[in-house]
């Protein structure tokens, strides 16, 4: 427009007067909250038997929970920002929510965080009872669980004002992502479970992978990924007394060792429609990849399952000797089981999508990519590799002629193999695995499969750049 001399008088002559201009930008930033899981939708009493186990194993406590306490924390969410400022509010923090999520808090404050945010009086009872069980003493460190886009910079105690995005944790998760982040080691006295006659499984050891991806996240679209650790799992397969050659022999444990590579998710767009209902029609599309998983029978590197995990191939297996009788007879093993690829695609929240968007008191309906039904094929393989040639290394020393030496060899071998495959069939199940789908489950984690939930939309207000 054009401008008027009033103190510019005082920079003397200028003709003609430049006109004044100004210019502004505006713009919307629009979030969303997705979090990943193993999405299990009924609750069985294996998943539950694991979940005490596992997790209590890992706590180092005798956890119980029934039924219904996990059924509870599966079907519920908790309000995220309620929940960040319920736990600044016990830990002293008074910075940001980065300040926040970058420290180490103790695992009781976070559940009764939580249990002041559930949306439902069952989740909080129980995530209450947990609390109780648990103590402080269970550090959690807290950097690299949650991704917070631009809440990171916001000032603590801000979540319950408009134009807040609202967006929900799955209970379930909270507690068992918090429970793998601290620094639990597997007790190896007890049992997880009889498979088959005669046989037990023992986890010997967990390890996982860097943090590199918060499990929960909220941000804009292209800024805003989840992932779950890389794991492994030592699982120590007892197999006691097998019957060769008329005699009971002693057979030491098989140790298989279950491989799973980090499954992940990026939101790569919102759409916010232009109606009055965005709650309803707001859609967020989401590109997930699942994890690629293997198996292996053998002797693992010393190094296997330090934390953060170093990678492993089937070259770094070796035999395991599982049968040592006098001296005079030794069998070795090893298997190698064909991986299980992972699959790649969008899955989309909201009207026409997979899923459904969540919020706070309505925790929306998940989606998912992968095949949850690959345990079954992948311990199946390992089952064929160690019937193959070089599966089972039989060896008899100075108590035959070579013939003879041979042909007892072979009977020996495939006794032996009959009494480790039917354990490894009881692991399978039927078409999938049980036992293990129940341990994965009890982290988070499914194998060859990836499940997401939107937890939360918002449409950003007009900000003025």
């Amino acid at each position: 427009k054009p401008a008027r001399q009033y103190l510019m008088r005082v920079l003397g002559p200028v003709n003609p007067l430049p006109d004044l201009a100004a210019s502004a930008t505006a713009t919307r930033i629009d979030e969303a909250g997705v979090g990943i899981t193993s999405g299990i939708v009924t609750v069985s009493n294996g998943l539950v038997n694991s979940v005490n186990d596992l997790l209590g194993a890992l706590l180092g406590i005798k956890l119980r929970l029934s039924t219904a306490d996990v059924e509870a924390l599966m079907a519920s969410n908790i309000d995220a920002g309620l929940f960040f400022d319920a736990l600044a509010q016990r830990v002293g923090e008074s910075g940001t929510y980065g300040a926040l999520t970058s420290r180490t808090v103790g695992l009781r404050d976070l559940l009764y965080a939580a249990a002041s945010a559930a949306d439902n009086a069952s989740s909080a009872a129980t995530l209450t009872l947990i609390a109780g069980q648990v103590g402080n003493g269970y550090a959690v460190p807290l950097n690299g669980l949650f991704g917070l886009g631009v809440w990171k910079k916001m000032p603590v105690g801000g979540a319950d004002e408009k134009p807040a995005l609202r967006a929900g944790i799955n209970a379930y998760q909270l507690f068992a992502f918090a429970v793998q982040a601290g620094n639990g080691t597997i007790d190896l006295s007890d049992a997880v479970s009889v498979v088959a006659g005669g046989s037990t499984v023992k986890i010997a050891a967990m390890a996982s992978g860097p943090m590199d991806r918060p499990r929960f996240s909220f941000g804009p679209a292209g800024e805003t990924s989840v992932g779950t650790s890389a794991l492994r799992l030592q699982l120590l397969i007892g197999l006691g007394n097998i019957a060769v050659l008329g005699n009971a022999v002693s057979v030491d444990s098989l140790p298989v060792l279950i491989d799973i590579a980090a499954a992940q998710a990026q939101v790569t767009a919102i759409d916010c429609p232009d109606t009055a209902e965005q709650a309803r029609d707001t859609r967020v599309t989401v590109h997930a990849d699942t994890a690629l998983v293997n198996a292996y029978i053998g002797t693992a590197p010393a190094n296997a399952m330090t934390r953060p995990m170093p990678p492993i191939t089937a070259a770094s297996i070796g035999q395991a000797r599982i049968v040592n009788l006098l001296s005079l007879i030794t069998v070795d093993a090893r298997a190698v089981a064909q991986p299980v690829m992972g699959k790649s695609g969008n899955l989309v929240f909201g009207p026409g999508g997979q899923g459904s968007v969540g919020r706070p008191g309505a925790p929306g309906s998940a989606a998912s990519i992968g095949n949850g039904s690959q345990a079954g094929p992948l311990l199946t393989s390992l089952s064929s590799s160690i019937a193959a040639g070089n599966g089972l290394q039989v060896k008899i020393l100075g108590l035959c002629l070579p013939l003879v030496c041979d042909a007892t060899e072979a009977a020996v071998r495939t006794q032996l193999l009959n009494g480790i495959t039917a354990p490894l069939a009881g692991l399978v199940g039927g078409t999938a695995d049980p036992l293990l789908d129940n341990l994965l489950a009890a982290l988070g984690i499914q194998l060859g499969h990836a499940t997401l939930w939107a937890t939360g939309a918002r449409c950003g207000v007009p900000v003025l750049v």
